[in-house]
């Protein structure tokens, strides 16, 4: 029997009669090697804070009890660049409804809003939450959708704004309307210039699907985010590098009266009560020529007063 080579780990088996028989020899294994324990110093070492050396970091200067922390411009306003796919969430629970845990959130929104790509949905507290989208195309989208009815409450969009905080009111000032844009010539249908026009009114969403198939051309629709708070207009000035024309601009559902949306001028409530004060046969002609019982107004009265005997009394008050 031939000894094994110098330096093999292998057992030697001295009775030659077992190798017939197949009998396996077992290799030693190597004994565990202790696991190196981590030290604080090589936790930090592969993280991205090492990459900042206190050089770069500013000096705080104090100013009675204040401290104040200079930070970065130019790197904060790269920042803002990977935010502007952003949106704000705020969750309405119902009333007698338990908080909704992160998960089942997103699960709920997801079912609703059905994007492919992956997105974020970020807590900051106090019902509200940072939306993060990878593409444009998905945020504008799912902006456009509007309120989110979900079984424990409402999920209300808004547009995303810098230095924003969770406790602070969250003015809802903005509102998605169809717009409507007439006087535009198929040549101006394209995607790209109907969202450029659309911008003239506020942040176009998406193109109702009869203007992108360009099924009729009486008008182009257009999603768009307004600010009502501030002056919509009522026509646009399209300018071209030789040329100018005017095009008019409709807002749907929405009242001319009153600036609110939900209703036309013609089923303004505030506009018929001003009617009312101005003609009293408003109520009359309305109930004539309609099936409804007349209404009741109700009126006051009050004691007229003559002038000339409050001051006869006031002089006589003065006298005594």
């Amino acid at each position: 029997m031939a000894a094994p080579p110098a330096g093999d780990p292998r057992a030697v088996c001295p009775w030659p009669f077992l190798n017939s028989l197949g009998v396996s020899t077992i290799s030693p294994q190597p004994p565990p090697q202790a696991s190196k324990a981590k030290t604080f110093a090589s936790v930090l070492s592969g993280s991205v804070e090492s990459s900042v050396t206190l050089s770069q970091l500013p000096v705080p200067v104090i100013l009675g009890d204040t401290t104040y922390v200079k930070i970065n411009e130019q790197l904060y306003q790269d920042q803002l660049k990977s935010f502007k796919n952003n949106l704000i969430g705020c969750l309405l629970l119902r009333k007698g409804s338990s908080p909704t845990k992160l998960h089942d959130l997103k699960s709920s929104l997801a079912s609703l809003w059905k994007i492919s790509s992956p997105w974020r949905l970020v807590p900051l507290g106090k019902g509200y939450f940072d939306i993060h989208f990878n593409t444009e195309e998905d945020m504008r989208r799912v902006w456009g959708g509007g309120l989110c009815t979900l079984a424990s409450g409402l999920f209300r969009l808004s547009q995303w704004q810098p230095d924003f905080k969770p406790g602070d009111a969250l003015r809802q000032t903005h509102s998605q309307i169809w717009v409507r844009l007439y006087g535009l010539n198929q040549e101006y249908w394209h995607p790209q210039h109907l969202m450029e026009i659309a911008r003239g009114v506020g942040t176009p969403l998406q193109l109702d699907k009869a203007t992108k198939e360009r099924e009729f051309g009486y008008f182009a629709r257009v999603l768009v985010d307004v600010d009502l708070a501030g002056n919509l207009p009522s026509s646009l000035m399209v300018e071209r590098e030789t040329h100018c024309f005017p095009i008019d601009v409709l807002y749907e559902n929405m009242c001319d009266n009153c600036g609110m949306v939900g209703h036309t001028i013609d089923r303004c409530k505030l506009r018929n009560k001003e009617s009312a004060k101005d003609d009293p046969m408003h109520y009359k002609r309305v109930v004539e020529g309609s099936k409804h019982p007349k209404p009741v107004i109700r009126q006051e009265y009050g004691v007229k007063t003559n002038p000339r005997r409050s001051n006869l009394f006031l002089q006589s008050q003065f006298q005594m």
